[in-house]
């Protein structure tokens, strides 16, 4: 099934919007929690689509300067989008339970018209957690510098996450860095969320992305360390004097008190 077809019509036109606005497909990608792949064919096909002439419905379009035939029930069809419903249930809705005499078109140029909001899908405790790999801070080795990986992990729920830095990204210390985190927190989420990784593949998602630059910037930017042991130390200290203390963006909690 084409890539447009699986998504609702409202987050189409979410999509729509914020390329609109000027965000890049990364970015879209990032904050739905789709592949990048698929915001780029939704825009190609987007572009690719012949105008449609005003005929029939489309000729009820009103001119410069007239209300939308939708403008009564503009709040109602708001609360819908926000709902998550599409523009073709929104429609049978309004003709349904408010005579609605408009058509199916006027509902679609309403939601064109206007910025569509988007809910950020959050999840459970306990039922989700995201990790990636990034570059740690340098260590002095024999004098000489050497850049470990990042490993990181963040409960979708909470924002809780737990760092650890290695040698080598490979699987088997990618399963030990799992393993470790899961000690640290004291269970085991019901579902892993793997992004983009030599050591394991999936679908990509956002949130542990931004988690792996939080620590990078906040944490290691402009530091190094004797000893791999020593970032590891620090990491461990900096996850729960300040990244544990935090306000965090999305959730405006304090993200240990949510854990």
């Amino acid at each position: 099934m084409d890539a447009m077809n699986q998504l609702n019509v409202s987050l189409q036109q979410t999509i729509l919007t914020l390329a609109a606005n000027g965000w890049s497909r990364r970015r879209i990608a990032r904050e739905l929690g789709i592949h990048r792949e698929t915001v780029g064919r939704h825009l190609g096909l987007a572009s690719s689509k012949p105008a449609i002439s005003l005929t029939g419905d489309l000729a009820l379009a009103p001119a410069v300067g007239r209300q939308s035939l939708c403008a009564p029930w503009e709040e109602v069809i708001t609360q819908a989008v926000q709902a998550g419903l599409s523009a073709q249930r929104i429609y049978q809705d309004l003709v349904a339970g408010h005579d609605f005499g408009g058509g199916y078109h006027s509902v679609q140029r309403l939601l064109a018209s206007q910025p569509v909001p988007f809910v950020r899908l959050e999840v459970e405790p306990g039922q989700e957690a995201q990790v990636d790999f990034g570059l740690g801070a340098w260590v002095v080795v024999a004098g000489k510098r050497k850049r470990p990986h990042l490993f990181r992990i963040v409960l979708s729920h909470s924002r809780k996450a737990y760092s650890e830095v290695v040698w080598r990204q490979t699987t088997e210390s990618f399963i030990r860095c799992l393993e470790n985190a899961f000690r640290f927190f004291g269970g085991v989420p019901a579902t892993l969320i793997v992004d983009n990784l030599r050591t394991a593949v999936t679908r990509h998602k956002g949130k542990v992305e931004a988690g792996v630059k939080f620590a990078q910037n906040n944490a290691l930017k402009g530091r190094r360390f004797e000893s791999l042991a020593a970032q590891n130390l620090f990491l461990a200290e900096w996850e729960s004097s300040v990244a544990d203390t935090r306000i965090h963006g999305t959730t405006r909690q304090q993200v240990g008190k949510v854990f």
